[in-house]
């Protein structure tokens, strides 16, 4: 009889403490989002001296969503000399020799991340078609995902849907290699697009597997994009989506 109780006793604590725990919500809640970068519009810009330039700012979060920040930002210019920017995030053009190339930074800074563009000005200002500007081991490629390369150059590339205008996401971070070829990019860092796959002539998905000097490899599918660097014209183009189960 005594053994009954006992167990008896060990049967209402069980019933006890179960239902404390669905009392208590079931789960805990999820992580706060976090912000990971900013993208500043536009990415590279050219004006006149005396002439103004508009900014706007785009923050990635944790959670793969995307929000204006451009009032919440902190603007600078680089080069104060060559422009200021406002806190109505609007860009002054102060000086500019009469044949001589002028550059700032424009950067917006939140919470510790930032993101920035390009502003050219003077007479050979229509260069900034072919400009893009550079992070140096600044958020996705610091030291602590540069383990013995040192300096890092990154750039930010805009990717669309082929022949969409608006189906558009532009990716940070992308490590500027003059020792390779071609755009990869890693699968989860492409958020709010999908793009179509390079099929065979048997209708089967193709992959690509890149190999690199120190015996590393990237594989991933071939996908079809519309690609845009700087104020560069749109180029289509197959690109590599590093994947490594695909």
């Amino acid at each position: 009889m005594k053994s009954n109780r006992i167990a008896l006793l060990f049967l209402v604590l069980a019933l006890v403490t179960g239902c404390s725990g669905g009392n208590s919500g079931g789960g805990t809640s999820a992580p706060a989002k976090t912000l990971v970068s900013i993208s500043v519009t536009p990415s590279t810009s050219s004006i006149a001296m005396g002439m103004t330039q508009q900014f706007t700012a785009t923050g990635v979060y944790s959670d793969k969503s995307t929000q204006d920040v451009t009032t919440q930002a902190i603007w600078s210019s680089s080069a104060q000399a060559v422009a200021t920017i406002n806190n109505n995030w609007l860009a002054t053009v102060k000086t500019s020799a009469a044949n001589e190339l002028q550059v700032t930074v424009i950067v917006a800074t939140q919470g510790g991340v930032s993101g920035s563009a390009v502003l050219v000005t003077g007479s050979s200002a229509p260069i900034a078609m072919n400009m893009l500007p550079i992070t140096v081991n600044g958020s996705l490629c610091s030291a602590v995902n540069s383990a013995g390369y040192p300096n890092k150059p990154c750039v930010s590339v805009t990717v669309c849907a082929p022949g969409s205008k608006t189906a558009c996401q532009t990716i940070t971070d992308i490590l500027l290699d003059t020792g390779s070829y071609g755009l990869r990019i890693f699968k989860q860092a492409i958020t709010t697009l999908s793009l179509p796959a390079v099929n065979s002539s048997s209708g089967q998905p193709l992959a690509t597997c890149a190999q690199f000097a120190d015996g590393s490899a990237d594989w991933g599918s071939v996908q079809l994009a519309d690609v845009v660097l700087g104020n560069e014209p749109v180029v289509t183009v197959p690109i590599q989506v590093i994947d490594a189960t695909f």
